[in-house]
């Protein structure tokens, strides 16, 4: 990614993963409702599979809208996928449609599972991203 290129995580939140203070802060007092529709054009998903994928329910969500902000759980969660999609980007040289392909493709790493329904937890977020630095370094999987 380029100094020009702004990041998933600015893009949908609003602030750099180099500023973790402040990251931190912002999903704390709740995130705006509004980064959930700027994840979901990033990965350009409907809102039923983006739902589905940070596991939050239908109702919650309408509730979200109308009081205009996530919980600290699921802006958690955001930060979470909007991370992964920039380390995928990373992986493949910003190339979008890789990225999202890769995290898409069930891999034998994850128990044959993709990437993102495997990073739905911390936990297995952080086996993701410890496989795509795996991968950056060239280390035989």
């Amino acid at each position: 990614m380029t100094n020009t290129t702004k990041s998933v995580i600015e893009i949908t939140l609003g602030v750099a993963f180099s500023r973790p203070l402040e990251l931190n802060g912002r999903i704390r007092k709740g995130v705006s409702f509004a980064a959930l529709t700027r994840l979901q054009k990033q990965y350009g998903l409907s809102r039923s599979e983006l739902l589905t994928m940070l596991v939050i329910s239908q109702s919650t969500c309408r509730r979200r809208e109308i009081e205009g902000k996530l919980s600290v759980d699921e802006g958690d969660k955001i930060l979470r996928y909007a991370r992964l999609l920039d380390l995928a980007l990373e992986l493949v040289n910003g190339n979008r449609e890789n990225a999202l392909q890769w995290l898409s493709t069930p891999n034998r790493e994850l128990s044959g599972e993709t990437p993102l329904s495997y990073a739905q937890t911390g936990a297995g977020a952080e086996v993701v991203r410890d496989l795509i630095a795996k991968i950056e370094h060239g280390v035989v999987i």
